[in-house]
């Protein structure tokens, strides 16, 4: 025995955390590294999160940047930059040590609850399997807000569980600095914790007579309070952009049709949320991993030698902590669903919340009143090892699969594009270079790609501006043009946008002859390109630049 309340055993514990922490970092950069910033980054929000995050780093520009979406995410990856320099690979640096707080907050929070290692390593496990840190969309190797967010929720809810469910006013303390944390990097979370802290102080007025409730009422009081007061700050300074993005956006403007799900029935939109939670952010390896502490606790019942004659009182809150975690499952997903505008991403949020909730089941077979485990440490054993090598198989499974862009050959031709652009700029000093492009496409994001790509590529700044129009609605005919003068560089399409299309591509599709006589007279063509099937022209205007 060592110092005092640690023995041998919680330090090789602490080792072994350490060496899955290392072992997931190597596979966390080699993955990076091949399989995900050789290509360009997809999907608008990342684009621009990351577009933004370079600006400000080269300009010296303020990073507390106004967004609808939050205050924190652009100041804390630039800071990041500044410690590490500005790299793909050191902005997704950001999810990956956010995902280990988690795991390690996991991890001790299951010690700290069981006293077991045991439980800790299964608690961590169980974590490890779930599907939402690799999904394209939302994921690990996306520069996003949410996977933030979900790892911001997940260490709320553990230490909303160390305090007791708010029994304790220290802990409910650090619970709340957390949630204001995520409410900054994720300002809608505040309707989450204030549907939260409603149904909570329901419950608790509701079971009034159970030992504690006073004082878990006022610590819930002050918990929402302070969220309530601290996010009032961030409230203020985004007004106008909450009001365009969300109150517009979302609510009464028409881009909420033209955005809005379209499901066949209201069932389907009912489930929407629900079947994306459980078919892409919680996955097989979880399901694998809760069917075997199903049958495992099955067995625990069933097993005379697993028991301890008459089952005392649990020294756990088990009621009260299943109220609170499947309120911190499902009230996320009630506000999403009354969001008309869907999305697979934001699902995700909940999933440590499930976790946990799957542990506290267990918790509650393994404790004695004493708070500890329970003499079945055999069984524990074989169990907790069971998950965490299902957890770890679920790592490397994700880690050594294809990545997501293998075979798109395409991909690379969009960064040679934009590598082509920034040649052909830096060749007549247009370190500002105007920028157009015909669709909607993610990798026709062209102000933001171009900056993006050449840097990445040739440690370049291009400070690239886009002309494109702003809007999903029809474009006239002399706005785009008025963009198309203004552009020292034009990316059309031969053909229509396939798939789903917005107003914008119907108008543009109306205009395109006009826009390719244009180009053709005043412009001289550079290239093509072969992109998702279709073929990309590259214009390029030799005579004048609006750049510096």
């Amino acid at each position: 025995m060592g110092a005092k309340g640690i023995n041998r055993w919680d330090i090789v514990a602490v080792l072994a955390l350490l060496a899955i922490f290392s072992m997931e970092f190597l596979m966390f950069r080699e993955f990076a590294q091949t399989k995900v910033i050789p290509y360009y980054p997809t999907n608008h929000d990342q684009t621009g999160y990351l577009r933004m995050v370079y600006y400000v780093y080269f300009s010296s520009a303020a990073s507390l940047i106004p967004l609808a979406t939050g205050l924190l995410f652009v100041p804390q990856a630039t800071a990041f930059f500044l410690i590490t320099g500005a790299s793909r690979f050191n902005a997704l640096l950001l999810n990956f040590i956010y995902f280990i707080i988690l795991q390690s907050t996991v991890f001790f929070t299951a010690k700290r609850l069981s006293g077991s290692c045991y439980f800790s390593f299964l608690a961590l496990g169980l974590l490890l399997t779930l599907g939402s840190p690799f999904l394209n969309m939302g994921g690990i190797f996306d520069f996003r807000i949410d996977f933030i967010a979900l790892c911001l929720y997940g260490i709320f809810v553990s230490f909303v569980l160390v305090s007791g469910m708010f029994s304790s006013r220290r802990w409910t303390i650090a619970a709340t600095v957390v949630a204001v944390l995520l409410v900054y990097f994720r300002l809608f979370t505040i309707i989450y914790f204030a549907l939260i802290y409603c149904l909570m102080l329901i419950y608790f007025k509701v079971a009034r007579n159970m030992p504690g409730a006073r004082s878990r009422v006022d610590n819930l009081f002050l918990s929402g309070f302070i969220i309530a007061c601290a996010s009032s700050l961030v409230l203020v300074l985004s007004r106008r952009e909450i009001y365009n993005y969300y109150v517009i956006g979302h609510i009464l403007g028409p881009e909420r049709q033209v955005r809005a799900f379209a499901s066949a029935d209201f069932i389907s939109y009912l489930s929407y949320y629900p079947k994306s939670l459980l078919f892409n952010h919680i996955g097989l390896f979880f399901a694998l991993a809760v069917a075997i502490l199903a049958v495992a606790l099955i067995l625990l019942s069933l097993s005379q030698s697993m028991r301890l004659g008459k089952r005392q009182k649990c020294a756990l809150d088990y009621g009260v902590g299943v109220v609170f975690l499947t309120t911190s499952s499902i009230a996320p997903l009630i506000v999403l669903t009354a969001d008309e505008l869907k999305s697979p991403v934001v699902a995700g949020i909940v999933t440590p919340a499930i976790v946990w909730l799957a542990c506290w089941i267990l918790l509650k077979q393994i404790t004695t009143h004493h708070g500890k485990t329970t003499k079945t440490k055999p069984w524990l054993s074989v169990l907790s090892v069971t998950i965490l090598l299902l957890g770890l198989y679920s790592q490397t499974h994700y880690y050594f699969a294809p990545g997501p862009f293998q075979g798109r050959e395409d991909m690379l031709t969009v960064n040679k594009m934009y590598i082509d652009i920034g040649d052909y700029a830096v060749s007549k000093g247009w370190y500002s270079p105007h920028i157009s492009a015909d669709s909607l496409e993610d990798y026709l994001a062209a102000g933001n790609l171009l900056t993006i790509i050449y840097y990445e590529n040739k440690s370049i700044y291009l400070n690239s501006i886009s002309e494109n129009p702003t809007s999903i609605f029809s474009a006239s005919l002399e706005k785009v043009m008025g963009g198309l003068k203004r552009s020292d560089f034009v990316i059309i399409s031969d053909s229509p946008r396939k798939g789903f299309t917005y107003p914008y591509d119907d108008s543009i599709n109306m205009m395109r002859p006009a826009i390719r006589e244009y180009l053709n007279k005043n412009y001289l063509l550079m290239n093509q390109y072969r992109i998702n099937s279709q073929t990309y022209s590259l214009y390029v205007n030799p005579n004048h630049s609006n750049s510096s």
